[in-house]
C-alpha cells in the first residue's frame, strides 16, 4: 500500500517521557527536536510480523533533546513513532549514547490485556461432562468468529489508551477474514492476540503506523490460477534482478520447505449412545460419542504434485473445523505450493538517499537453472533514511509471512510422518497408481489405502465461513438424539426426547422468533426491550405449578396449570381444558399436510369473523378412533334447552321408520386388525347405485359421516314408537281377555 512508502526525512523529534507526573494522560507533554543525533547512523529495520525498530547514536549538545532521551520517550520519525526500549551509553572522551526504539505497537500492544472470555459464540467439547471439572478447563473451549468480532471481543471494556488522548490504538482490517474456529479465547496480552491472528488466518501481515494498526489479508476470493492474493500487494512491474541499481543480490531456492498435503481433521460434537439401548430410561450408564462434523480427509494441489512430487506436511490441521469447504480452504491458506524464492539484495543510487520500501512491493525475478520466473514480495528491509552514502537492504520472498512458521520443515526423505501421511506419499510416489483412462476433471482423487479421501484444493475461488454455516450433509447416518445438558443442575434433554427441568426454576418459556432476534441471542446481544418485540412471539409456557401468576391477556386463566399450550392447559391431576368450543382429535394426518411447517387447516369466513370446522373431512387426516379401557361420562352432548332453537318432537313413527330402512352390517377397518371387528350402518361411497342404505337423518349434513347423536334419538323415538305399539296391542289384548272372560260367564249361566 503506497501510504507504508516514507520519504526520506531530515530530523527526528523526542516525545519526552516524564515518570514524575502521576496522570499518564500527562506524562507526554514536551515535544523536542533532536539536535544530537548522528545522522549516517540513524537506521530503520523492519520484517513482517516481527520486527519496527529504529537505532541511532547521539552526542550530548546540552539540548533539551537530548536530556529527553530515555526509556519511554517517543521518537517521531516522520509519520511514524518509536518507543525507546534500551540505551546504551559511551564514554570515549565525549558523552554519546545508542538508542534503540520498536514502534509503538510492538513496543506496547503486550500492554493490553482482555481476562474475560469470549462467551457469545463458545462451544464445549465436553458437553456431557461433570460441571465442576468443565468449569475449570476452558482448553477445550472454541469461538467460530471472524476478524471483526474477534477484534470486537477484545477491545471491549479494556483500556486502549496509552497516555494522552491521542495515544490511542485503532485497528483497520483490510481484507476478508472468513468465520474460523479460535481456540480458548481468554485471558489474551495483544501479543497473543497477534499470534492468534497470523495462526487462523496465515499470510496475515500486521502492520503499526503511529498508533494506528493495520491487519492486511487476503482477497475474498483466490485470482484466476487458485492462488491467494494479499490486499497488500503492491505490483511493481520491476524484474529485480534487471535492475540496474541493484547489488549483491542472492537468490535462494529452497524445497524442503514445500508443503501440498495437509490432513484435516473435522471437529466432533458430543453425543451419548448405550450398549444395550431398549428405549427405556431406566438409569442405565450412557457412554459419550464424539462424532464428527465431517469425514476427515487430506487436503491436497494436484497441480503442485504433479509439478514438484508431494511434500506432506508432518502436522494435522486440527483446529476445530465443523465446515468442510471451510477447513479445505483453510488448509489451502496453509499450503506452500513452489519452492521457496528468497531474495536479498542491496538498492543503492549513489548520491541519492534512498526511498523507504513498501512492505507489499511486489517484483519478479528469473532462476535461470530452472527457466522459471518467480513473484516476491518485499518482507523485510534495512534503510538508512538520513545517509545519502548508504544503500538500503532488501528481503523478498515468494511465500506470505506466517504461513511457514505454521508448519514444521518437511524434508520428505527423512522426515517422520504420520501414517496417514505416509501411507499417502507411498500411493503418490506409486507409478501404478496413476489413472488408467488420464480422466482429470479436478475432482476428488478418491481415497486409496490411506483410509481417508484425498482432496483436491486447486479447484474453485472462494473462500467460505466455518462455523454458523457448518455443513451437514458429511455426517454418518444416524438417530436424531438430541442429549443436551447445561453443566448444572437447571436442564436435560435426553437421548430419548425426555425434557427435564429443575422445579425451582419456576418458569420455562418456548419460544419462537425470526432470524434477527435468534442472531441476537446467539451472539450476546439480546436486550429486554426485544422481548417486547412483535417478533418475540409466544408460542408456549410450561410452569411448575407453586402459586404462580401466570397470565394471558391480563387474566389469570391458568394459574395452577402444570403445562399450559396456546390457550390450552393440562393440570397435574390430568385435567385438560381449552377457551374452544370441543376438542377434536385427528390421526392419520401425514407429513405432506404440513406446508412451510404450517398445518394446512380447513376454515371459512362468514360475517368477517374466520371458523374452523376441526370434524370437517378437508381437514388432514381423519376423526380419531378413542380408545379407553373405562370412560365416565357425565354428559355426551348438549342437553339443555337453554342451548337450543328450533325445539321440536320427533314423530316416533318417522324414527322408526328410519331405523327400519338402515343396513347395519359388520366389517374391520382396513387399516385393523381382521379380528376387530366393527358393526354400524354403512355409507356407500363407492356403488353409484347405492347397494348400503344410510338415511341422510342419521348422517352429518356433508352425508360422510354417520351422526351418532342423532342415531341415539332415532333409536331412542323409535323405542318409543315400538312401546307405544307394544302398548297398544297389550291394551287390545286385555280388552279381549275381558270380552273372552264375559262369554264364558255367559255361556257357563
Amino acid at each position: 500500500m503506497i501510504y507504508f512508502k516514507q520519504f526520506p526525512f531530515s530530523y527526528l523529534k523526542v516525545i519526552e517521557f516524564d515518570p514524575t507526573i502521576a496522570l499518564k494522560e500527562n506524562n507526554y507533554k514536551n515535544v523536542f527536536s533532536l539536535t544530537c543525533v548522528i545522522k549516517s547512523s540513524v537506521h530503520i529495520q523492519y520484517a513482517d510480523n516481527s520486527n519496527y525498530t529504529i537505532s541511532f547514536d547521539i552526542f550530548n549538545d546540552g539540548s533539551r533533546g537530548f536530556k529527553a532521551i530515555r526509556a519511554g520517550s517517543i521518537i517521531q520519525a516522520a509519520d511514524q513513532l518509536f518507543v525507546i526500549q534500551t540505551i546504551t551509553k559511551k564514554y570515549n572522551g565525549a558523552a554519546t549514547a545508542s538508542v534503540t526504539a520498536s514502534q509503538v505497537v510492538n513496543a506496547w500492544i503486550d500492554r493490553l490485556q482482555q481476562n474475560k472470555p469470549l462467551l457469545t459464540t463458545l462451544n464445549d467439547d465436553d458437553s456431557n461432562s461433570d460441571s465442576s471439572s468443565s468449569s475449570s478447563d476452558d482448553s477445550n473451549k472454541i469461538a467460530h468468529v471472524n476478524l471483526d468480532q474477534l477484534l470486537d471481543w477484545f477491545q471491549d471494556g479494556i483500556d486502549l489508551y496509552m497516555g494522552a488522548k491521542w495515544m490511542h490504538f485503532n485497528f483497520h482490517v483490510c481484507g476478508w477474514f472468513p468465520v474460523r474456529p479460535i481456540k480458548n479465547p481468554k485471558h489474551w496480552s495483544g501479543k497473543q492476540l497477534f499470534t492468534q491472528i497470523t495462526q487462523a488466518w496465515p499470510g496475515t501481515v500486521i502492520i503499526g503506523m503511529g498508533f494506528d494498526i493495520y491487519v492486511f489479508g487476503y482477497k475474498q476470493y483466490r485470482d484466476q490460477n487458485g492462488d491467494l492474493v494479499n490486499v497488500l500487494n503492491n505490483w511493481t512491474g520491476q524484474r529485480f534482478d534487471a535492475m540496474a541499481n541493484a547489488k549483491n543480490v542472492e537468490v535462494t531456492t529452497d524445497m524442503s520447505r514445500m508443503c501440498n498435503a495437509i490432513e484435516v481433521k473435522s471437529a466432533t460434537y458430543s453425543r451419548q449412545s448405550s450398549d444395550t439401548d431398549d428405549g427405556e430410561d431406566d438409569g442405565e450408564e450412557f457412554v459419550n460419542q464424539n462424532v464428527p462434523y465431517f469425514k476427515n480427509f487430506v487436503a491436497s494441489s494436484e497441480r503442485s504434485i504433479q509439478k514438484y512430487g508431494l511434500y506432506a506436511s508432518p502436522d494435522v490441521l486440527d483446529n476445530g473445523f465443523t465446515n468442510r469447504a471451510a477447513a479445505l480452504q483453510a488448509a489451502r491458506e496453509k499450503m506452500v505450493l513452489e519452492p521457496v524464492v528468497s531474495v536479498t539484495a542491496e538498492i543503492d543510487h549513489p548520491g541519492t538517499t534512498e526511498l523507504c520500501p513498501s512492505p507489499g512491493d511486489v517484483y519478479t525475478i528469473g532462476v535461470s537453472n530452472e527457466h522459471t520466473v518467480y513473484h516476491v514480495v518485499v518482507r523485510g528491509y534495512d534503510w538508512y533514511p538520513m545517509d545519502s552514502a548508504k544503500g538500503c537492504k532488501l528481503t523478498l520472498n515468494n511465500v506470505d509471512p506466517g504461513i511457514i512458521k505454521n508448519l514444521k520443515e518437511t524434508i520428505i526423505h527423512d522426515a517422520e510422518l504420520s501414517p496417514t501421511v505416509t501411507n499417502f506419499k507411498m500411493l503418490s510416489d506409486d507409478d501404478s497408481s496413476d489413472d488408467s483412462d488420464g480422466d482429470d476433471d479436478g475432482s476428488d482423487t478418491g481415497q486409496g489405502d490411506t483410509g481417508l479421501e484425498q482432496v483436491d484444493s486447486d479447484p474453485g475461488t472462494d473462500r467460505p465461513d466455518d462455523g454458523n454455516q457448518a455443513t451437514t450433509q458429511n455426517l454418518p447416518s444416524f438417530k436424531a438424539y438430541l442429549p443436551i445438558s447445561d453443566h448444572g443442575t437447571h436442564a436435560h434433554i435426553s437421548q430419548y426426547g425426555n425434557f427435564t427441568v429443575n422445579k425451582n426454576n419456576d418458569d420455562w418459556n418456548i419460544r419462537v422468533s425470526d432470524s434477527k432476534h435468534l442472531a441476537k441471542l446467539r451472539d450476546g446481544k439480546w436486550q429486554d426491550t426485544d422481548a417486547k418485540n412483535s417478533q418475540w412471539k409466544h408460542l408456549m409456557k410450561i410452569d411448575w405449578a407453586q402459586n404462580l401468576g401466570t397470565t394471558f391477556n391480563g387474566n389469570h386463566y391458568y394459574s395452577d396449570s402444570d403445562f399450559y399450550f396456546g390457550q390450552n392447559a393440562w393440570f397435574r391431576s390430568a385435567l385438560l381444558t381449552t377457551t374452544s368450543s370441543s376438542f377434536t382429535f385427528r390421526d392419520h394426518v401425514k407429513d405432506s399436510s404440513y406446508h412451510n411447517g404450517k398445518l394446512h387447516h380447513y376454515s371459512y369466513v362468514k360475517g368477517n369473523v374466520r371458523h374452523y370446522v376441526d370434524t370437517d373431512d378437508r381437514n388432514p387426516g381423519r376423526l380419531a378412533t378413542i380408545q379407553a379401557g373405562y370412560v365416565n361420562a357425565t354428559s355426551v352432548g348438549r342437553s339443555r334447552l337453554s342451548l337450543k332453537d328450533n325445539v321440536k318432537k320427533l314423530d316416533k313413527q318417522h324414527a322408526l321408520d328410519v331405523i327400519n330402512k338402515t343396513d347395519v352390517a359388520t366389517y374391520n377397518y382396513k387399516s385393523d386388525d381382521p379380528s376387530e371387528t366393527q358393526a354400524s350402518l354403512i355409507i356407500d361411497d363407492v356403488n353409484k347405485e347405492k347397494q348400503w342404505n344410510a338415511p341422510h337423518e342419521l348422517l352429518t349434513a356433508d352425508g360422510k359421516n354417520r351422526n351418532d347423536s342423532k342415531i341415539v334419538g332415532y333409536l331412542t323415538a323409535a323405542v318409543q314408537a315400538l312401546t307405544d305399539k307394544v302398548n297398544n296391542q297389550n291394551d287390545e289384548i286385555n280388552e279381549l281377555k275381558q270380552q273372552i272372560k264375559e262369554i264364558k260367564k255367559q255361556l257357563k249361566d
